[in-house]
């Protein structure tokens, strides 16, 4: 079906996008008076548990990948959203709560499938067709073919303890100045600590307030996690509307819809 549509497009000249998740705020999911490949249906997950791999059809969502590699107590970095797809995800890169440890999406990918513009569907590993392995990873979608599939190398990863810490806005760049220099730049958190920072509008007493909201994971027990934030909590005087300890699948998509869903905080 690939190979007929880019066969099509050549022959009319239409200009070609192929879409996954539909998550591109750039709007790239799609063309105007041309034509989008959508691959969504496209979306098997199928883990070889002894080789620690997993390879996923270039429609699967995190979610679908999330759920399947949950089974096995398996993990590989992804996006924080259940619906983003993973062809957009790795080809830009791919940050996650767990890049830290495990590094982006990209830095992932075993071997990719790939069609090229000719209808040639191309294999490309480390160790074979090796610049083109090295162009789709981060070299964003569609600029060296249509994505089939991707092969994962995974990590072992199941429980990990989860929280949110909330400041009043005023206090947000104290917080921000001590994630970039104690967090980041310096190294001080170890790298089994994973965040998300973002500035929200949320439901307080008096309606809508601003705050600055620490979106975390650790890959460690509770106790170890709190002593490593630690250092944030004594910021200001922050709130931890989440602390709990889950799966990562779980937690992945949950913190974020605390954020965004019905329950106290909204967008």
């Amino acid at each position: 079906d690939v190979a007929l549509a880019l066969a099509c497009a050549q022959a009319e000249g239409w200009p070609l996008r192929a879409r996954s998740g539909r998550h591109s705020v750039c709007g790239f999911s799609g063309v105007d008076g041309g034509l989008t490949i959508d691959v969504s249906l496209m979306n098997h997950v199928a883990v070889d548990y002894g080789a620690r791999t997993a390879t996923v059809g270039s429609g699967a969502n995190f979610g679908q990948l999330n759920a399947a590699l949950d089974i096995y107590m398996l993990h590989v970095p992804g996006g924080t959203c259940d619906d983003v797809g993973i062809a957009g995800h790795m080809q830009g890169g791919g940050y996650g709560f767990t890049t830290r440890e495990y590094g982006v999406n990209c830095d992932r990918v075993r071997e990719l499938r790939v069609m090229l513009a000719d209808g040639r569907i191309i294999r490309a590993g480390r160790e074979h067709n090796k610049h083109l392995h090295w162009a789709v990873r981060g070299g964003t979608g569609g600029n060296f073919g249509v994505l089939l599939d991707v092969t994962y190398d995974l990590a072992e990863l199941y429980h990990v303890w989860g929280f949110i810490l909330q400041w009043p806005i005023d206090q947000a760049p104290q917080v921000l100045t001590a994630l970039q220099e104690g967090f980041m730049r310096d190294g001080d958190a170890p790298d089994q600590l994973g965040y998300d920072p973002v500035l929200a509008h949320v439901k307080g007493d008096t309606g809508l307030e601003q705050v600055l909201v620490m979106l975390g994971m650790y890959h460690g027990s509770r106790d170890e996690g709190t002593k490593v934030i630690a250092p944030l909590q004594a910021i200001g005087k922050p709130i931890m509307p989440v602390d709990t300890v889950d799966t990562y699948a779980t937690l992945n998509d949950g913190l974020l819809n605390y954020l965004l869903g019905p329950g106290p905080a909204g967008t």
